[in-house]
C-alpha cells in the first residue's frame, strides 16, 4: 500500500473502480475508513485507520482482534464511500 499512497489513496482507487462514490456526511449502509484504537504502548492509545461500516449517520461497526465487534460514535471518520 505504501507504494499506492497509503491506505487512504489505495481505498479511494480501488472503491471508485468498484463504482462507490465519496460522500461527506455517510449515512447508514456506507463504508468509511476510520480511526480505531488498536494497542496501547507506553500507556498511549495508538490508533490505526481500519474499514467500517456506518451503522447510521454517527455509528460505525469495525471488528477488533481483541475486542471483537465495535459500534461507536467516537471513532473519527477519514472517508467515506456510498454506491
Amino acid at each position: 500500500m505504501r507504494a499506492e499512497g497509503g491506505i487512504l489513496a489505495a481505498c479511494s482507487k480501488r472503491f471508485a473502480l468498484a463504482g462507490f462514490s465519496t460522500v461527506p456526511t455517510p449515512v447508514a449502509g456506507d463504508i468509511a475508513l476510520v480511526l480505531a484504537p488498536a494497542l496501547v504502548r507506553h500507556g498511549k492509545v495508538i490508533s490505526v485507520h481500519a474499514g467500517a461500516i456506518c451503522v447510521t449517520a454517527t455509528l460505525r461497526a469495525v471488528v477488533t482482534p481483541d475486542a471483537g465487534l465495535v459500534i461507536s460514535s467516537s471513532l473519527p471518520t477519514v472517508k467515506a464511500w456510498t454506491l
